[in-house]
């Protein structure tokens, strides 16, 4: 039997980057401080030092979940998947470059690459706006996925 690759690395708050089976996932990207929302901690990387990557998953629109000033700075805008949880948020992401910017609702499956999969599941409302959870599991996994839970990065196996 084949044994998952996962690595976590938690950038600043709830932005980490995932590693699953060779797929870098950002998540939550927040780069920039701004004068009302101070990190108070230091970062774990920098946009400059972020892999190559499959995608990035936004789980909200709060500013330390969805910096959009931070992400001007990403170099493969035109070629990375954006997941958003709403329809004006994807708007401001392609029109920042981002060309594969996409919602996604609850309880909707997106194969990001043919190995990786992400399916959306409900993680409560930020005033009227929904929250998504993102539940992802890889072709290694076979009929016994993996799961990493946003924005928490928690991981859960499958019992025996």
């Amino acid at each position: 039997m084949l044994k998952h690759a996962i690595a976590v690395t938690r950038v600043v708050n709830s932005c980490v980057l995932l590693e699953l089976d060779g797929h870098a996932v950002l998540t939550d990207p927040w780069f920039t401080e701004r004068w009302f929302l101070r990190r108070g901690e230091p970062m774990g990387l920098r946009i400059a030092e972020l892999p190559p990557l499959a995608a990035i998953v936004v789980t909200n629109l709060a500013t330390n979940h969805w910096d959009l000033r931070g992400l001007r700075a990403f170099p493969a805008k035109g070629s990375t998947p954006l997941y958003v949880p709403t329809a004006g948020m994807a708007r401001r992401a392609r029109a920042l470059g981002f060309r594969q910017a996409e919602r996604v609702r609850w309880g909707e499956t997106r194969e990001i690459t043919p190995e990786l999969s992400m399916r959306v599941v409900p993680a409560g409302r930020t005033l009227v706006w929904p929250n998504n959870a993102c539940a992802f599991s890889t072709a290694l996994a076979g009929p016994d996925p993996t799961v990493v839970d946003l924005p928490t990065g928690e991981r859960w196996e499958p019992a025996p």
